[in-house]
């Protein structure tokens, strides 16, 4: 920022060795002269579209907005943490925040955001860029230093901030040294940090009660703003199609950063996403979750998703918890594949040793309940009844009166009904305290809690792309890339002359591909066990749902109106108990984002 071609003026004060630099630039002047105080608020109220415009030479020295053309788009998001940040700037006990979230998220967005707001209230602030540069605003106009150079005590701060704290807002950069002293430790400072999950750089600062708060993520309108207005992103028009702004998301993420870089360098783009993805193995996702929060690094960026675990409460003032997830849907699907390998044979330990408590690995929960569900329900071990808690026949509910297009629903309704885990037919899983339930209460059937399958011994696992045309009961069949809408598996089960084709659904959210109703697939499964077995063997088809189990929980099950009528058969509810570990009946069911 500053150089001998400056035309600014140094003021030196007597026994404090520090050299403020009075910004006297035309593009410094203009701005203090436009934000502070009453021009400021009204430029505020009176935004279009929601766009703030910052001259290109105040962006070029506080090394911000240059790659939107001086544009910040105000999400709401900013409004309200901004809200949140005032209240906690009223509060003695609290120092300052730590304002954290995912890499390329918009952080440095946001700051200009909340020093605008300073200006237009006229309140003296400092602003810390992450070249090193320290800037002092107030009614006298803009002063700079090195940051280097700013002590923990100034009298010109302290007299400046009129018995308040000052604002300080810090981008200390990506460099893996702790935050400085200089930044937090002055008594008339209320300091905000904008910076990636790093927890060794600000430990310190959260053991002296400042608060740790997470952003999060850009939604599809938000993106859509940058992609429609001219100048925010190379690619930038205002015809800029919405269902190509959804793409660029499941391909990249929910982050500006990350996108810009994947339409800037699209070949650079996939070769780190490759790299990234090539290093995935059962360990190193586990440990990519377990860092997420504390410590980021471009594999961590490129996996995983680190963002608020619930709205905004601008009243509550203690540390975010965050909620971490995979990036992508690709990401998610890689995942599973690898863990897929792996789970149907070790699901159990995996399950039991990523169940730790900890919040970052339970995105987990959702895949690794999945491959113990089925692991469980194909063992012959006596000792695995001990997870199975009971089974229903589910009942129809009616539907009379709604639409064409409205599913089949099956329910089963506890007698002690406190909550409802509802499955729709694109596979979204919810967990809800309410619901109308149609069917009268039912009891599960404890006396044998596993579902009466005849016993086949422990049946094989036979991983495959599409429906292959052996029907050997005994065998089940998982498909290695879940496209499936309804099923997660099957296998055949032969009782005397009778085979049952039990269709496998778990009841766990995710992303999926192929047909709406999947009965196309179960219809060629039928036709191939009554082509192999012949005239003289029935064959039928049962539907399955293997559910976590917790006490009082009722089920809804939504299958496309076309499957059932194409197929018919009876639908049941398998109940696992997941145990007392801490992954709850919530983190299995969530929702994909």
């Amino acid at each position: 920022m500053q150089s001998e071609s400056n035309p600014c003026k140094k003021e030196f004060n007597q026994g404090v060795k520090l050299a403020w630099t009075r910004c006297e630039e035309s593009h410094w002047i203009d701005f203090h002269t436009e934000w502070w105080g009453n021009p400021g608020q009204t430029r505020l109220a009176q935004l279009r579209d929601r766009i703030i415009r910052v001259s290109q030479g105040v962006c070029a020295d506080l090394a911000l907005l240059e790659d939107t053309e001086g544009q910040l788009y105000v999400r709401s998001e900013y409004e309200t943490m901004y809200t949140r940040l005032c209240n906690a700037y009223e509060r003695s006990d609290i120092p300052g925040i730590i304002l954290t979230g995912q890499p390329g998220i918009g952080k440095s967005y946001f700051s200009i955001y909340v020093l605008l707001q300073c200006l237009a209230k006229e309140q003296p602030i400092l602003f810390t860029t992450k070249e090193g540069d320290t800037f002092w605003f107030d009614q006298d106009g803009v002063r700079t230093c090195l940051a280097s150079s700013m002590p923990r005590w100034s009298p010109d701060i302290s007299s400046s901030s009129t018995g308040r704290q000052m604002w300080s807002l810090v981008d200390p950069g990506d460099h893996k040294v702790p935050i400085p002293r200089r930044f937090t430790s002055h008594r008339f400072i209320f300091y905000v940090l904008f910076t990636s999950p790093d927890q060794p750089r600000y430990k310190h600062l959260t053991n002296e009660s400042a608060r740790e708060w997470f952003m999060s993520p850009w939604t599809d309108h938000e993106l859509n703003v940058l992609f429609t207005t001219t100048g925010m992103t190379a690619a930038s028009t205002s015809s800029f199609p919405f269902e190509e702004v959804r793409r660029l998301r499941e391909l990249a993420g929910p982050c500006p950063r990350d996108i810009k870089k994947a339409l800037g360098d699209a070949n650079g783009f996939d070769r780190a996403l490759g790299i990234a993805h090539k290093s995935l193995t059962t360990r190193t996702v586990h440990d990519l979750l377990v860092q997420s929060t504390s410590s980021s690094n471009p594999t961590t960026q490129n996996v995983v998703l680190v963002k608020r675990n619930s709205p905004i409460d601008v009243n509550d003032m203690q540390s975010d918890t965050p909620a971490v997830t995979f990036k992508t849907a690709f990401v998610s699907e890689e995942v599973k594949k690898r863990y897929k390998r792996l789970e149907l044979q070790n699901s159990q330990e995996l399950f039991n040793s990523c169940n730790t408590g900890t919040s970052e690995t339970a995105v987990l929960a959702g895949i690794l309940f999945e491959g113990l569900a089925l692991q469980l329900l194909c063992s012959g071990d006596e000792a695995d009844l001990e997870y199975f808690s009971g089974f229903a026949r589910m009942s129809a509910a009616d539907t009379r009166g709604a639409s064409a297009k409205s599913p089949s629903r099956f329910e089963y309704r506890s007698r002690a009904s406190s909550s409802v885990i509802t499955v729709s037919t694109d596979r979204t899983v919810q967990l809800v305290q309410t619901y109308d339930l149609s069917t009268p209460p039912a009891t599960l059937i404890l006396d044998e809690p596993k579902i009466p399958i005849p016993n086949v011994g422990k049946m094989r696992f036979h991983q495959h792309e599409s429906p292959p045309r052996r029907t050997q009961p005994g065998v089940c069949y998982i498909p290695l890339v879940p496209a499936n809408p309804l099923f997660d598996a099957y296998f055949y089960v032969r009782a005397g002359d009778l085979i049952t084709l039990y269709i496998v659904q778990v009841a766990v959210s995710r992303a999926r591909t192929g047909a709406r109703s999947g009965s196309t697939t179960v219809k060629t499964l039928l036709e191939q066990a009554r082509k192999h077995y012949g005239e003289n063997i029935a064959v039928e088809v049962k539907y399955l749902l293997l559910a976590p189990y917790r006490d009082g929980l009722s089920v809804v099950w939504n299958m496309a109106k076309e499957t059932v009528a194409d197929v018919p058969g009876e639908v049941w509810v398998q109940f696992i108990d997941i145990g007392t570990g801490d992954w709850t009946v919530e983190a299995i069911t969530k929702p994909e984002d």
